[in-house]
């Protein structure tokens, strides 16, 4: 059996258990916290999309200038065996 308490003792406890809540400026200031990460990572996204969009154009450049070598190459490969056939 629990012997009762004093409104003392009571009340002590619920004081002590009140360092544990979080007050309205807690929860505001996480409210804001919360959306300056969220204007960060959209900032980001922003970026690296931007990024990845640059870098999708430099390997297009890439890629066709490799298929302009490559076919200006067998044109000039076809001109010196048209030479050496009728030569």
């Amino acid at each position: 059996m629990t012997t009762p308490t004093t409104i003392e003792e009571r009340v002590s406890r619920l004081e002590g258990g009140q360092e544990h809540l979080a007050t309205k400026a807690d929860v505001e200031s996480v409210k804001v916290e919360v959306e300056r990460v969220k204007v960060e990572l959209e900032r980001v996204r922003a970026d690296l999309r931007a990024e990845i969009k640059d870098s999708k154009i430099s390997t297009i450049i890439w890629i066709t200038g490799v298929m302009v070598v490559v076919s200006s190459a067998q044109v000039a490969a076809g001109v010196a065996f048209l030479r050496m056939l009728s030569g």
